[in-house]
């Protein structure tokens, strides 16, 4: 960055290109810090004399953090802070850490985004760029629950996750009840003991999870990679799912549920089942998808055993001993289609009795 004087004696300031470039790589940066310092909308967690080394119990200045919290942003600087208690996030709250550097430390305690516990909608939350692990006593990490007794979608908790990485829980990695409309940007979840996506039935057994997006991110060496049981419209793009001892369980009555351009590979047992619960489930989309078992020598990727408007297209199988899909002969019928399927080392064949309704079109092997 150079200053001189023009042909009309007035003072012009020149910037290298290299001056720009830095200005473009560190002024996001810098503005996004400025964003972070205590005002009015920011709250810094140890303000309320979090301590963040891992051995302090940080629970009381972490819930008092989040109780002053609502509609404004709770920052987590860097460190290891400890909560023995569930931490119970308000409406209208985002809770913003420094990635890898920020972790809350659980122990025997979860994260909760709850309508039981707020009497109603818990809408606008937000969950972004900070770790997450449960130590202890076995249970969820993070539950996300609404109030399924006012009926579907009206004690739903509505809100945003980004750069969220739970991992090394006792139970499930993150556990959603009744949630509506939450969209989830590189969430990553990783060697919990349970299941590191589960959507279950609250307690009236209406919809777990509805209008639901996962967006990039991991499942990743878990116990089971996503069980799901009465979801509706959830859809994952981009997402990897691979390592896990058990893969994706779509149980019971399901709607609408697609992967597109997911990729999974060396799942125990199976990659995806579909309709081992009593109710067949109806929209299962496959597209644009890499299915590969190169070490974990399961027979089959996708079994489907009861459901209709199931399509698996544009996808490529790698490595199964005994079929790409399997049509167990399991009592219902499959209703739907493959098509352009590519399918290397694997056989499609089905190999059971199970009736299949619909076309098998374009392989290549």
């Amino acid at each position: 960055m150079l200053a001189y004087k023009n042909a009309f004696g007035r003072a012009v300031l020149r910037i290298s290109l290299y001056t720009l470039q830095v200005l473009f790589l560190f002024v996001p940066v810098l503005g996004e810090a400025a964003a972070l310092q205590p005002n009015a909308t920011v709250i810094n967690v140890k303000t309320f004399g979090a301590i963040g080394d891992g051995v302090a119990d940080d629970t009381k200045a972490l819930q008092s953090a989040l109780d002053e919290a609502m509609g404004r942003t709770l920052y987590i600087p860097a460190g290891t802070y400890l909560a023995k208690e569930d931490l119970l996030v308000k409406a209208k709250t985002t809770i913003k850490g420094e990635g890898f550097g920020s972790l809350i430390k659980l122990d025997g305690a979860a994260l909760v985004v709850s309508g039981l516990a707020q009497g109603g909608h818990v809408d606008y939350w937000s969950l972004r760029d900070f770790q997450v692990m449960r130590i202890g006593t076995v249970g969820a990490t993070v539950r996300l629950t609404g109030d399924d007794a006012l009926g579907a979608n009206k004690g739903a908790i509505r809100g945003y996750t980004e750069n969220l990485y739970v991992s090394g829980s006792t139970g499930d990695c993150i556990e959603f009840s009744n949630a509506y409309l939450i969209t989830n940007t590189n969430l990553n979840l990783r060697n919990c003991a349970g299941v590191g996506l589960n959507m279950k039935r609250g307690p009236h057994g209406r919809v777990s999870a509805n209008a639901i997006q996962f967006i990039g991110g991991e499942i990743q060496q878990n116990g089971q990679a996503i069980f799901a049981d009465s979801v509706a419209g959830v859809t994952f793009i981009g997402t990897a799912i691979e390592g896990n001892k058990i893969g994706v369980e779509l149980f019971n009555n399901n709607r609408s549920v697609s992967f597109i351009n997911t990729y999974f590979e060396q799942n125990g047992q199976f990659d995806i089942r579909v309709g081992a619960g009593a109710a067949a489930s109806v929209g299962i989309v496959v597209d644009n998808g890499y299915f590969a078992d190169a070490a974990s020598n399961k027979e089959h990727s996708i079994i489907l055993i009861k459901g209709s408007a199931v399509s698996v297209r544009s996808t490529l199988f790698s490595g199964y001993s005994a079929s790409a899909i399997s049509l167990p002969s399991v009592g219902g019928h499959v209703k739907g289609y493959f098509e352009n399927l590519t399918l290397s080392a694997t056989p499609l064949a089905s190999d059971g009795e199970t009736p299949f309704f619909g076309e098998r079109l374009n392989f290549a092997k």
